[in-house]
């Protein structure tokens, strides 16, 4: 409950200095542990420690942090009376809303560095994609950033979500089977806080879900990481830019039309190309030895506007509400199969 930099200035005023690189917890352990042989020098060194601790400031004020929890806890148990749980309601969901919070930021040097990777990520693609041309080639420029965009965007949240519940799987397990919180409270904490922290850090959300489906059902870092690429690449594939919409076999329709890669190109498409009236047409040498078929297909433009582009890519305007609403059932999808997952998990540590 705590600060960590005043438990290093106590343990240093005792003259027991944590050494230079060495994990500060560790060496807190090992100075208040019982060494087998010298079970009463170590006794009579952590009682030292330990009274002078308790007429510290930092344990007064401990002290009255739990008096103040403790009465917030009996006053929610007079508000809401729960026959299951160690806690009421409103104790659940502030303390896990708490500590999810606490915990998005407990790592304040991967904090920086995910906002400086955005920031590092965001000017290498500003720079090589600065100032395209809007002509035949630009168009292939151009939705080659978007798609880019798109998938740089997805790979960024695989890794840290894939990480998310694993890391905290084993205690979440254990008070789960001894009835201390619900697991939808943990789970709504859980997203909503994430969603938050994510927002601070520049990060899109909807490409999370799915990890976390995986994330959950696995349980393990390694496991959802083998399992990243094939399970990613179907997504991928079936997103506009390898394969076009209308060349879709039959009996992979279905994965199409669960692949948020696919709807989230045409609206990022849409959006870039929908009020574009002209496209720059390069003018062309052509050969004497042509024949007039070929004068005419050099002389003839692939795309002329905006919707020429569109139509190329089997992509239309009139989709766009369909795709939002698409990405919101894909997201609402996912998220309840990872509930159901970790449901499972919960029940399963209840027995």
């Amino acid at each position: 409950m705590g600060k960590s930099d005043e438990a290093f200035d106590f343990f240093n005023r005792l003259n027991y200095p944590c050494p230079r690189n060495f994990n500060p917890a560790d060496h807190y352990i090992l100075t208040l542990a019982i060494v087998p042989g010298k079970e009463e020098e170590c006794r009579r060194k952590t009682n030292a420690i330990c009274d002078t601790f308790t007429e510290s400031p930092q344990a007064r004020h401990i002290d009255s942090e739990i008096d103040l929890r403790l009465r917030e806890s009996e006053l929610a148990d007079h508000i809401v009376v729960s026959d299951t749980y160690a806690s009421s309601l409103w104790v659940q969901v502030k303390n896990l809303f708490w500590r999810s919070w606490i915990a998005q930021f407990r790592d304040a040097m991967l904090f920086w560095v995910r906002i400086g990777q955005s920031l590092a990520i965001g000017l290498v693609l500003g720079l090589v994609y600065l100032q395209l041309d809007v002509d035949q080639k630009g168009v292939q420029n151009i939705n080659g950033a978007i798609y880019l965009l798109i998938l740089n965007v997805t790979f960024t949240n695989v890794f840290a979500v894939l990480t998310s519940f694993p890391e905290e799987m084993g205690i979440v397990m254990r008070e789960l089977g001894t009835g201390l919180y619900r697991v939808d409270i943990y789970y709504i904490a859980k997203i909503v806080t994430e969603v938050r922290a994510k927002v601070l850090a520049c990060y899109c959300y909807r490409q999370r879900v799915l990890w976390y489906v995986i994330s959950v059902i696995t349980g393990d870092t390694t496991l959802a990481l083998s399992l990243t690429s094939p399970v990613l690449v179907p997504f991928l594939l079936f997103g506009g830019v390898f394969l076009n919409g209308d060349d879709t076999p039959v009996y992979f329709v279905w994965l199409e039309g669960v692949s948020w890669f696919k709807y989230s190109n045409e609206l990022m498409m849409v959006n870039q190309w929908e009020k574009e009236e002209y496209i720059e047409c390069e003018n062309k040498t052509i050969s004497p030895n042509r024949t007039q078929k070929e004068i005419c297909q050099a002389l003839t433009c692939q795309f002329t506007s905006g919707a020429d582009v569109l139509e190329y890519n089997s992509m239309d305007a009139d989709d766009v509400g369909s795709d939002y609403a698409a990405l919101c059932g894909i997201m609402f999808v996912f998220y309840l199969f990872a509930f159901i997952a970790l449901s499972i998990r919960a029940r399963r540590s209840k027995e």
